[in-house]
């Protein structure tokens, strides 16, 4: 048998294989100690990555829900901080709420008053009174519009002379339903329906 064949005779390792795997060895080994990083890789594959310990019972853990590596006290802490309202921020209370409820009013007022006496005339003809002129819907105006407790106080006039006389203030007697207040409450309730959410008081000053 040849040197070379010998070398390469299959055991359970080669002596040619034993000799390489020694020379890498050495040149790794050598490579290692030159960059300073020999203990960190040694350390690195020879340790066995240990399990991680169980967490005992009655600790706060990670949130289910939440994810993210964050535990259940600081996401819930985080939630109920974030739906605290500011005092004085929720609806109908403050200065500013009040403040934001009475420019609505005045606008809305506004929008009535633009409205009102097409809508008087709408609303008039028997039995009540009939539209002639256009002079007693044309004088009919909501003078304001007001937060009151628990509603919204709304004040209008017309041109009480000559047509306060259809309420029977006077000595003639008129049929009721000739009396011009039912039908500006009930004219100025339809502009505000649907754009205003107290109950509305109407009035004639």
């Amino acid at each position: 048998m040849a040197k070379d064949q010998a070398a390469d005779f299959e055991g359970s390792v080669s002596f040619r294989q034993q000799a390489t795997r020694a020379a890498q060895y050495i040149i790794l080994q050598d490579l290692m100690k030159k960059n300073g990083r020999y203990n960190k890789v040694f350390v690195k594959t020879k340790t066995k990555k240990l399990p991680k310990p169980r967490r005992r019972s009655g600790t706060v853990g990670k949130s289910k829900r939440g994810g993210g590596g964050k535990s259940w006290g600081s996401s819930r802490i985080k939630e109920i901080g974030s739906v605290t309202p500011r005092r004085g921020s929720e609806k109908g209370q403050g200065k500013e709420a009040s403040t934001s409820v009475a420019a609505d009013l005045a606008r809305l007022r506004q929008y009535i008053n633009r409205r009102l006496p097409a809508e008087v005339r709408r609303n008039m003809g028997r039995p009540a009174l009939i539209n002639r002129t256009g002079r007693f819907s044309n004088s009919v105006q909501l003078l304001s519009l007001q937060q009151a407790q628990n509603s919204a106080m709304a004040k209008y006039t017309y041109l009480l002379r000559p047509y306060q006389t259809f309420e029977n203030t006077g000595r003639k007697r008129w049929p009721l339903a000739y009396n011009p207040k039912p039908l500006i409450a009930k004219s100025i309730r339809n502009l505000a329906l649907g754009r205003i959410e107290q109950k509305l008081t109407v009035r004639r000053v």
